[in-house]
């Protein structure tokens, strides 16, 4: 009985093994705290999977948009997957009681994302006296946005990543 169930699984093989060898992307580092949440844009519906559902709930919210809620310290993956069923995103979160060593909100954090908020995907941070754009960006019409405020603002540096 075993040796025909291995002859059932071999076939199969080759396609998982192909499936397994796709590009996948990198992982981002997000910290949260407990007191706070996150909302990841996004430009598909996604199928989600949750390392560790004890530490980080995920809801849908408006749109194609997900709202990631802290539930106690620790870490998690959130991994979300297209309709078929190909990796696109791959997220660490680290929830912590206090902000991980990061300095209060900036303003200036605010406003770039204000103009940039219907681009999904998108994260921002303050680092080094510059607002810094992060993710992964496969419309051009978003590509010419973030550019646009990159160009008008000196103190915003780009660094996503375009199209796949």
């Amino acid at each position: 009985m075993r040796s025909f169930a291995l002859l059932l699984l071999l076939p199969s093989f080759p396609a998982f093994a192909l499936e397994r060898a796709e590009e996948k992307p990198a992982e981002q580092l997000r910290h949260l705290q407990l007191t706070s949440l996150d909302i990841l844009r996004l430009e598909f519906v996604p199928t989600v999977l949750v390392g560790d559902p004890g530490v980080i709930e995920v809801r849908p919210s408006a749109g194609t948009s997900l709202q990631v809620t802290p539930k106690k310290e620790g870490s998690s993956t959130l991994v979300l997957y297209d309709a078929e069923g190909h990796m696109q995103h791959r997220f660490l979160y680290q929830v912590s009681q206090e902000a991980a060593s990061a300095p209060p909100p900036d303003p200036r954090v605010a406003g770039v994302a204000k103009l940039l908020r219907k681009v999904p995907g998108l994260t921002f941070s303050f680092q080094k006296g510059e607002v810094v754009i992060e993710g992964v960006i496969e419309d051009p019409a978003h590509a010419e946005r973030i550019d646009a405020v990159v160009g008008t603002f000196p103190k915003v540096k780009d660094q996503t990543v375009r199209g796949r």
